[in-house]
C-alpha cells in the first residue's frame, strides 16, 4: 500500500514521491489545500475501490491518517 499511496499523493499534489513520508500532512505541505484534499480522497477511493465517510474524509489530513483509514477498510 505504501508505494501506491505515496504515488497517488505525488500525482495528485504534483510533487516528487521521494519528498513524501509519514510526516507529510496538510499542515506542512503548501500544495495540499482543500481542493487538493478533495481530489486526493477521490483518487484514493478510485484506486483502492473504497468509499470513505465524511468523517474519514475530514480525518485523512496526513499520510499516517490516510494509512489508518485504508487499514480500517482492510487495505494493507
Amino acid at each position: 500500500m505504501n508505494d501506491k499511496l505515496l504515488q497517488i499523493l505525488a500525482d495528485t499534489l504534483g510533487v516528487d514521491p521521494s519528498t513524501l513520508n509519514d510526516e507529510t500532512s496538510m499542515e506542512n505541505t503548501a500544495v495540499w489545500d482543500s481542493v487538493a484534499h478533495l481530489n486526493l480522497v477521490l483518487s484514493l477511493e478510485q484506486a483502492f475501490g473504497q468509499k470513505f465517510t465524511p468523517e474519514e474524509f475530514m480525518q485523512m489530513q496526513s499520510v499516517v491518517a490516510i494509512k489508518r483509514a485504508l487499514t480500517a477498510h482492510g487495505i494493507s
